[in-house]
């Protein structure tokens, strides 16, 4: 209790005399046979907390022999306490009713109450309803009985709101009622008004005892109170009306079903008869799917005097504002649209205010106060209220998550019980963490339901902390502590602004910045895997003696490809990483391999070319370290990575990059998944950035276990401390600098894949990294005077950093093309299960925004883990596709978890993506494994991009492409003279009539895996090229003009080298 030390006394004055008096004085209602609360939630939702402090303030008044109440008191209340530590919510059943109407305290005729109860018996319900309500007119003195089993009767009728309206005018007609703001707060929650229902919460939170459970769903505002064992099938109205829409809504929101969503709510009668809480609420899914059209129309339609108590209302703003669905082509001026970031700061604090964990709100906010504080740098009046309330922020999202994990660990305690001892620290450490983040009524809660617990001694410091508490913050909140030191009033409101050019927009109109209607051709894919056919046979394994299940951090992650020609034949050779042993060991007991193309087929010579390692493998990638003009091999390993440099006689030379390292190594213990050969110095000599995931020694312990066997728990990410990426920065002389990304604590984190490339068309590469469960990175580099060199990250302001509503996602595989063809290159992100994946387009502005809702990609890929993932147009119609390895780390499947998935084919239709119809006759295609690594190229040299899959549990694939009907086609390989000579960062655009591509050279290609170093361009149906034009990392651009040369003829590969005249066909 040393919280309460330190605050200062206030009034002796008790509020538990308030609840003694609600069970004691004869003035006061008492539950009865038919009330709401009792038949419809049942005495275990609370009552057995309330009763609790009740005997325990009264017991602790009076010496225990003073009386046999004292006494009774003590014994009464362990006996609850027994019973209120396994509370468990109420469970969504049809309430029993009485058919005993309550007795009067004078008797109404006999013949009008045997009437009420005769109509319950029968089942005409709404004529009890309607004999109540004359009971309740004719004797006002028992309103709140007959009101009560009014509201009851109503809900068994499934009349819902009605019973939500009666218990509400109850409750402005007895507003000290506190049993009846319960029973209301418990059935909003039901129903799936969630901010309704914590708005009665958090006013009776401190002031009474709250259960557990009722406490915890402060904490989760947006989840559903009801429990959902499957998903909830929309087309099922009776199964809809009987859990509530907007508990379905809740439940289909946080499983990423956003159309589904948004179907439920637009078909119900909440939203029909203009429901606020539904009404804010579809706005706000509006925003998250990206639905302009629609969510325009609600904006000029919705009620906002009614709405903007909620804080969906905000939410919906806010993410409309961040996530460019409101397009700087509306009828503001650029002033006004430049503010959108400074209104969107105000929309989630407004959001904050009103449900304080919301997590949404905090994400969303964390990331608009990064967007503001780099725009703020020239305005030094708001430079330093950012940026201070950005380190305040930043500790508040660690406060947030120790508050869910101690909510998750006490909820789970229902069906695992833990000691008393366990629970009242759980109990102590959530009322400490509550208090620094304002919530000081919760805190309160929390502290209450600790002393209920254990009786203490200073009952009187706990009655002074409550009272002074609530006379200071009377709504139980410490609005500037929860706000981290911001007011809504210091940022721009503009929704008059903005409400004014969009009620300009009919719903007819296009929305402004969308495009017409497109039409794409695409045909029948075909991949045949002919790996075992061509001489491939690798696994990647993940111990001396593979783990199935129940894996370690790293056993379930898989190993990487890279597709080079390291003997410079023209024909492309593939390298496999391999673990097969214990992390940081190198003791592997299998070697990698190198697949050497030879006549069509492939031979591992490994052995033969000395470019084996025994390391924990994952990832590799290829380069031109020395810039001898041989491609070298990096093995990104746990434990030291390896450095393989080609000698250009067919071998390797192996160094650990410790020894190429001028300053101090890292670890042995390092934990790189990623890695990538590239400038990101802007000197024209190729650095080395490896993508660290950990850096936790505890990631090798054996994991801990019940007596069963079973595990205590599985290991995640976030159960490790995060690792810093690093950048080996070339010194030209075959060693480097070793220099971290980001120079705090905040620039660690779970880094998966990278993808390296020019992002902002402005001189310099960049680098960005998918982050698992933490927000993503993009690192543009600054050098000073003195050639040392920064990375600053500016994931958030570019867009990049988190999903749609601001969530974190385990983000893995990145492919990086010009998806919708508008001439700037967009990026995809892989995602976790549950979380859809992320398909980042690029904006004029050089920002990004997540389409990934509007080209269909949520419903493609929410029910996948997606790990590798490349672009690549299997069938040359000259629209980008993507080609996906998917598969869980666990097997989960008694929870209905998919473990080993599909690998899946993107289709680009233009606007759109849907899954390939695949020519497969053996059913090949469809079998389920665990994907991991995706590398393309086209070993056979016939303009049909082929790939190559690697996998947790199984062989490697090579899949070769023979989709029939395909386009034309043409390829470039770029050799940089001046820039690092494998030119990274150039830039391509290639015309044939009025038709422009795009293309990039880029390195690192997302997960652990590196294609073949060419740009592939699917042409459909143009026979001809215009023009080629590069601009080369230097900032040099050449431009050809086919005016009759053979040399710029489709369907052939064409080699370019920087600062020769003339482009030359690539044999």
């Amino acid at each position: 209790m040393g919280r309460l030390k330190t605050r200062s006394p206030g009034d002796r004055t008790s509020l538990f005399a308030l609840v003694y008096k609600l069970f004691y004085d004869s003035r006061q209602e008492k539950p009865c046979r038919g009330s709401f609360r009792l038949e419809t939630f049942g005495y275990h939702r609370g009552m057995q907390a309330t009763l609790l402090l009740t005997i325990f303030s009264t017991a602790t008044r009076t010496p225990p022999t003073a009386s046999p109440r004292r006494c009774a008191s003590l014994c009464l209340g362990w006996m609850l306490v027994g019973c209120w530590v396994g509370c468990k919510p109420s469970e969504s059943t049809t309430p029993e009713v009485s058919t005993e109407v309550p007795k009067a305290v004078v008797q109404e005729p006999l013949s009008l109450r045997d009437q009420i109860e005769r109509k319950i018996r029968d089942g005409r319900l709404s004529e009890a309803i309607v004999s109540l309500d004359e009971l309740i007119a004719t004797k006002p003195s028992d309103e709140i009985a007959l009101a009560s089993q009014a509201a009851s009767l109503a809900f068994e009728a499934g009349d819902a709101s009605d019973a939500m309206k009666r218990l509400r005018d109850l409750i402005q007609a007895h507003p000290q009622k506190v049993e009846l703001r319960r029973d209301y707060a418990g059935l909003l929650a039901q129903r799936g008004y969630r901010f309704d229902a914590n708005e009665q919460y958090r006013l009776l939170a401190g002031r009474v005892v709250l259960s557990p459970p009722e406490l915890i769903g402060l904490i989760y505002p947006h989840r559903p109170q009801v429990n959902f064992e499957a998903k909830p099938d929309i087309q099922d109205q009776a199964a809809v009306n009987r859990k509530g829409v907007l508990s379905v809504v809740a439940a289909l929101r946080s499983r990423g079903d956003l159309q589904e969503a948004i179907d439920a709510l637009v078909n119900s009668d909440e939203v029909n008869r203009k429901d606020p809480a539904a009404v804010a609420m579809l706005g706000w899914l509006y925003a998250s799917a990206q639905q302009t059209s629609e969510w325009i129309d609600w904006t000029i339609e919705a009620d906002a005097k009614r709405l903007r108590r909620y804080p969906a209302y905000w939410l919906a703003w806010g993410i409309a504002l961040r996530d460019g669905v409101l397009s700087s082509q509306t009828e503001v001026t650029q002033a006004d649209f430049d503010r959108r970031n400074d209104f969107a700061a105000r929309c989630f604090l407004e959001a904050i205010r009103r449900e304080p964990h919301s997590q949404v709100a905090w994400d969303s906010l964390s990331a608009t106060l990064e967007v503001l504080d780099a725009e703020s740098k020239a305005v030094s009046a708001r430079e330093g209220l950012i940026e201070d309330a950005r380190e305040r922020l930043d500790e508040r999202l660690l406060q947030l998550d120790e508050t869910q994990w101690l909510a998750n660990q006490l909820w789970n305690a229902q069906s695992n019980p833990m000691s008393r001892e366990g629970q009242a620290e759980m109990f102590d450490r959530l009322a400490d963490m509550l208090w620094k983040q304002g919530c000081l009524g919760e805190s309160l809660g929390w502290e209450t339901l600790l002393a209920s617990m254990h009786p203490i001694k200073d009952w009187s410091t706990l009655r002074r902390t409550t009272q002074e508490t609530f006379t200071k913050h009377p709504k139980g909140i410490d609005e500037e502590v929860l706000l981290v030191g911001l007011e809504p009033k210091q940022f721009a409101d503009q929704r008059s602004v903005w409400m004014e050019s969009l009620a300009k927009r009919s719903r007819s109109e296009t929305p402004a910045g969308s495009e017409s209607p497109i039409s794409v051709d695409s045909t029948q894919a075909r991949l045949v895997n002919v790996a075992s056919e061509l001489g491939i046979h690798f696994q990647w394994f993940n111990a001396v003696d593979p783990v199935e299940s129940e894996f370690r951090l790293h056993e379930p992650l898989g190993g990487g490809v890279a597709c080079l020609d390291f003997d410079a034949d023209g024909r492309v050779d593939l390298y496999f990483n391999q673990a097969s042993g214990e992390a940081t060991t190198r003791a592997g007991v299998k070697p990698n391999a190198l697949y050497r193309q030879l006549d069509g087929k492939f031979t591992d010579i490994v052995d033969a070319s000395m470019s084996d390692d025994r390391g924990y493998g994952h990832g590799v990638t290829a380069g031109d370290w020395n810039q001898d003009g041989w491609p070298d091999l990096l093995l990104a390993n746990f434990g030291e990575n390896a450095l393989l440099i080609n000698q250009a006689d067919g071998t390797f030379e192996k160094h650990l990059l410790s020894e190429s390292s001028e300053t101090e190594s890292v670890s042995s213990e390092s934990f790189t998944l990623s890695a990538a050969i590239a400038d990101v110095t802007g000197d024209n000599l190729p650095d080395i950035v490896e993508i660290n995931y950990v850096d936790d020694p505890a990631v090798r312990k054996p994991i801990e276990r019940n007596p069963d066997g079973t595990p205590v728990k599985l290991p995640g990410p976030l159960h490790f401390q995060p690792a810093l990426s690093e950048v080996l920065v070339s010194s030209g002389k075959g060693a480097g600098r070793r220099q971290s990304l980001g120079d705090s604590e905040q620039a660690r984190s779970t880094g998966m894949g990278v993808m390296i490339a020019d992002i902002d068309q402005q001189p310099g590469n960049e680098i960005f990294v998918a982050n698992d469960q933490r927000a993503n990175h993009l690192w543009f580099q600054s050098g000073d005077a003195n050639g040392k060199h920064s990375w600053q990250n500016q994931a958030a302001i570019r867009g990049v950093a988190v999903g749609p509503g601001g969530d974190k996602n385990a983000c893995m595989g990145i492919a990086m093309a010009d998806f919708n063809r508008d001439q700037k290159l967009d990026l995809h992100v892989s995602n976790f299960y549950d979380e859809w994946a992320n398909h980042f387009c690029q904006t004029n502005a050089g920002m990004f925004a997540d389409r990934a809702v509007a080209f269909g990609i949520d419903q493609l890929t929410s029910r996948t883990t997606g790990f590798g993932v490349q672009s690549l147009d299997y069938d040359n119609n000259g629209w980008i596709d993507l080609l996906v390895a998917n598969g869980h780390v666990e097997d989960l499947t008694d929870r209905g978890t998919p473990f080993r998935m599909k690998t899946q084919l993107l289709v680009n239709q233009g606007q759109r993506f849907e899954l390939a119809d695949m020519d497969d006759p053996e059913s090949r295609w469809d079998r389920e494994r665990l994907g991991r690594g995706v590398a393309t190229c086209d070993f056979n040299r016939d303009g049909r991009l082929d790939a190559v899959v690697t996998y947790a549990d199984s062989a490697a694939e090579l899949l070769r492409n023979e989709t029939a009907a395909v386009g034309n086609y043409v390829q470039l390989r770029l050799i940089g003279t001046r820039s690092e000579r494998d030119a990274i960062g150039a830039r391509v655009e290639v015309v044939s009539g009025d038709q422009v591509w795009t293309g990039m050279v880029a390195t690192g290609d997302g997960y652990a895996c590196r294609n073949e170093a060419i740009l592939h361009f699917g042409l459909g149906d143009m026979s001809r090229l215009d023009s080629i034009t590069v601009q080369w990392p230097t900032g040099e651009s050449r431009h050809w003009e086919s005016s009759g040369s053979e040399l710029l003829n489709v369907n052939q590969r064409i080699g370019i080298v920087e600062g020769l005249p003339d482009p030359f066909t690539d044999h």
